[in-house]
């Protein structure tokens, strides 16, 4: 998932058992270098506000969505489309972002699907018809790809930190990618960030394909993404070292 809070450094390699990330390109080093030390201070007044300075280098992954002939219907498992009384819950969570982002992403068409078992909610993702970003819906909100019709975007996919290691993340994937396709959604992307290895694996899992790595900017007003931030070469081998890492099972079940 690609979280809209997240302020870690895209940089930080959390575990080192996995394949060293390859280096950003020496033009994306640069930027970070130039929005990192710009001195934003003295414009604030001139912006918006919550706008300020972002950083953000997600990997951009799709699948190309087909019918499951044999859906996994578990007992106690409810997936549906999030109603009101799911929104206030999720709004109301100590895990969750100030309420005024859930209903700017409503406003906008984007929908919202939840996982429940047994009664309980343990899962959920935000779904956009119309374009992939970083901060999605928040005042710093950075559009890096626009979509057609037959596309979406999954952001915010969240599992509750006391409902994690139990498969939720991947059911919730299953299930999602069936009432995408009722749709007429043939294609889905994500955006998921090299260090965050538990939503990576699932992507990868569920056969998730690398398109790029994304280098998107923000100064205040000023906004720039620039696609293949790192070697495309380099990036697909690191994938497939991580994904053959994930298919020999060296990680707990997400």
């Amino acid at each position: 998932m690609l979280n809209a809070a997240d302020s870690r450094q895209d940089e930080e390699q959390l575990d080192p058992s996995f394949p060293r990330f390859p280096g950003f390109r020496p033009h994306v080093r640069l930027m970070n270098l130039l929005v990192r030390y710009f001195p934003a201070r003295p414009f604030q007044r001139f912006a918006a506000p919550g706008l300020g300075k972002v950083i953000s280098h997600p990997l951009l992954l799709k699948k190309n969505l087909v019918r499951i002939t044999s859906p996994d219907n578990r007992e106690h498992y409810v997936f549906a489309l999030a109603n009101v009384r799911d929104l206030a819950y999720i709004a109301q969570h100590a895990e969750a972002f100030p309420e005024k982002y859930y209903q700017t992403r409503l406003r906008r068409g984007d929908a919202c699907y939840c996982l429940r078992v047994n009664g309980e909610m343990v899962a959920y993702s935000w779904i956009c018809f119309t374009c992939c970003s970083v901060h999605c819906a928040f005042e710093n909100e950075i559009e890096f790809l626009q979509l057609q019709n037959h596309q979406a975007y999954s952001y915010d996919f969240y599992t509750y930190r006391n409902c994690r290691g139990k498969g939720y993340g991947s059911y919730l994937y299953e299930r999602l990618e069936a009432a995408l396709l009722g749709r007429g959604v043939t294609e889905l992307y994500a955006a998921v960030y090299q260090y965050n290895y538990t939503s990576l694996k699932i992507h990868l899992r569920m056969d998730f394909d690398l398109v790029t790595g994304i280098a998107n900017y923000r100064i205040l007003r000023w906004a720039k993404s620039f696609w293949q931030a790192v070697d495309q070469k380099k990036l697909e081998r690191w994938i497939a070292n991580t994904k053959d890492i994930y298919a020999h099972g060296k990680l707990p079940p997400a």
